[in-house]
């Protein structure tokens, strides 16, 4: 997974940026409602996975280079690390994290709507690191607790 997030990062990085420069009117008010239904799952409690990857092709396509959309469209909604690494459908435990993107979000979707290149382009490194340590994180959790049912079940 870190792999593609790697490749993600960069083909995002360079979406964000051109969205900055290219994007529309039509695309920067599809992005701004791809961000607001980010939002409203997270106030909701309720799983964001879809929303976010809305939001992620929104900038894509901004980029008016079609081949940014199909790659994101290729790895599919499971480039969204908490997406990959949940296995259920409640976000609680996850609050921090998602604060933290929202946070994030709201920071890409401020530069790409005011052409600001720079900050667009820089946005995206922050969300995928953070992405990248949360992930780690959930995955060490995860593999400990098998450890300790292992564990428990053999002694």
């Amino acid at each position: 997974m870190i792999e593609v997030l790697e490749l993600r990062t960069a083909v995002e990085v360079e979406a964000a940026g051109l969205a900055a420069l290219r994007r529309s009117p039509a695309q920067e008010e599809a992005i701004l409602e791809r961000h607001y239904a980010v939002r409203a799952c997270l106030e909701a409690g309720v799983p964001s996975a879809e929303a976010d990857f809305a939001l992620h092709l929104a900038i894509a396509e901004a980029a008016n280079n079609p081949r940014f959309r199909d790659f994101l469209a290729m790895i599919g909604r499971n480039v969204i690390p908490r997406a990959a690494l949940r296995t259920d459908d409640s976000e609680v435990d996850q609050a921090a994290y998602i604060k933290l993107i929202d946070e994030e979000h709201r920071a890409i979707v401020f530069a790409i709507s005011n052409g600001d290149e720079d900050a667009a382009r820089a946005q995206p490194c922050a969300v995928i690191c953070a992405a990248v340590r949360c992930g780690i994180a959930i995955f060490c959790a995860k593999n400990v607790n098998l450890y300790d049912k292992l564990l428990t079940s053999v002694g």
